[in-house]
């Protein structure tokens, strides 16, 4: 029987988890996350039986990332949906899809009225796995990374609820 457990990173006790499976996730964009960036947000560790294989990290209350100010828009309603990594061993598995979907019913249960993700344009996977759990292709942004790749813009909208 497989154990699936998704825990709060706490840091810096979890940080060596963390950017290990950054790593390991994305071993060609080392641009992802930085070391000093992973306080900023809310990271969440998935284990399968009890290893670490994936994370999920968001940053509420921000919007999109620049790296030529290092700051992010101000967007309240927006929840920002930093990066989503699984080791290659384990993708394909429905894990992905289960970060993103928790990450949407947290973004209602706080009361966002969206969230976005960037990602490189030739990061495939990730943008068919947003696309999957409902977001949308909204913009894309030239020379958005450091190395000059465009980045594209997906959002999910939120439904207000009647209660």
């Amino acid at each position: 029987m497989t154990e699936l457990e998704i825990k709060k990173a706490k840091l810096p006790r979890d940080l060596k988890i963390l950017e290990q499976l950054d790593t390991l996730s994305f071993p060609e964009y080392q641009d992802q996350i930085y070391k000093e960036s992973w306080e900023k947000y809310q990271n969440y560790i998935v284990f399968v039986n009890k290893k670490p294989v994936g994370y999920r990290s968001v940053q509420p209350h921000t919007g999109l990332y620049d790296y030529a100010t290092d700051t992010h828009e101000k967007k309240r309603e927006a929840l920002h949906l930093t990066s989503v990594g699984i080791i290659p061993r384990f993708r394909r598995k429905g894990l992905g899809t289960l970060l993103i979907t928790w990450a949407i019913a947290y973004a209602r249960l706080g009361k966002f009225e969206s969230m976005n993700a960037t990602c490189r344009k030739s990061n495939k996977p990730i943008i068919a796995l947003l696309k999957k759990t409902g977001f949308k292709i909204t913009s894309e942004i030239k020379n958005f990374y450091p190395d000059g790749e465009t980045a594209v813009v997906e959002e999910y909208f939120l439904k207000k609820s009647r209660f």
